[in-house]
């Protein structure tokens, strides 16, 4: 990998990290220094790393592969899979964002325990 991203990034390869194999903390503390994550997914069934991101109070910059929830709202900038101009407009728009708690607050409104419970508990009532 490191070799295919010195090929592409020519004299910018000191821009690049490689990280490789990150634990749960490695991937929370990487999240913790990161301005976004960006993730140009093709396919995604569950969004469990946006949430992640967002938890830690960066915005994502992500495709329409992944599922989108109106609660994210700005939080959240999407592109079209494979659009590569779109993405890029969307990654410069995320370097003007300043991380912020709100954004923990969205995840915490999501997917909160009480939140799940209140959620499954009017599921079953409406059965």
């Amino acid at each position: 990998m490191r070799s295919l991203i010195k090929e592409k990034a020519g004299a910018n390869i000191d821009n690049v990290v490689v990280h490789g194999n990150l634990d749960r903390n490695g991937v929370r503390d990487l999240l913790y220094h990161c301005d976004a994550l960006v993730l140009a997914s093709r396919s995604e069934a569950q969004p469990l790393v946006v949430l992640e991101a967002l938890s830690t109070g960066i915005p994502v910059v992500t495709t329409d592969a992944v599922p989108y929830y109106e609660t994210y709202g700005d939080a959240v900038l999407v592109s079209h899979a494979g659009d590569v101009a779109a993405l890029t407009a969307n990654m410069e728009k995320a370097r003007l964002l300043t991380p912020t708690p709100h954004y923990h607050d969205i995840v915490e409104q999501m997917a909160a325990p009480e939140t799940v419970a209140r959620q499954l508990e009017q599921a079953m009532l409406h059965r």
